[in-house]
């Protein structure tokens, strides 16, 4: 697309004015070529807003808009639709597997986290018992 703006400002109207040059094209691998979707043509819009809150737009075009339709333009879409619809079925499945890992993940921390806290207690009622005494011979309070 292409677009030229004008703008004019007074104290009570604010009004923008332009070009707009637009059209819309796909590429055919039959021949290996870009082939337009929509002819390039043009319009021209002005926009008016005035100091209450209104608003009036005007679009004009004097080119006719030439929409091309063709088989390999269908299907050519169609393979793109299918191919962007697989990618989305994989990246939602990709997701959901990420998600189940992070599950198992908060799950085996959890149990884990649980059986320290068991280890703990278990500890706890354990009375230890040292294989070896130390004495202090050396005259010294330590």
């Amino acid at each position: 697309y292409q677009m030229t703006i004008s703008m004019l400002k007074t104290p009570t109207i604010l009004k923008v004015g332009g070009n707009l040059q637009f059209g819309l094209s796909y590429f055919n691998p039959l021949p290996s070529k870009m082939e337009p979707i929509i002819e390039k043509f043009g319009s021209d819009f002005e926009v008016t807003m005035a100091e209450n809150p209104q608003m009036a737009v005007v679009l004009r075009s004097t080119d006719i808009m030439n929409i091309n339709v063709s088989n390999t333009m269908l299907s050519t879409l169609y393979g793109m639709t299918m191919s962007l619809n697989q990618d989305y079925q994989r990246e939602m499945k990709e997701l959901e597997e990420q998600k189940q890992q992070e599950s198992k993940v908060k799950k085996s921390v959890t149990n884990l986290m649980q059986e320290v806290a068991e280890e703990e207690e278990v500890e706890d009622l354990i009375d230890y018992v040292s294989p070896y005494t130390i004495f202090n011979d050396t005259g010294y309070t330590v």
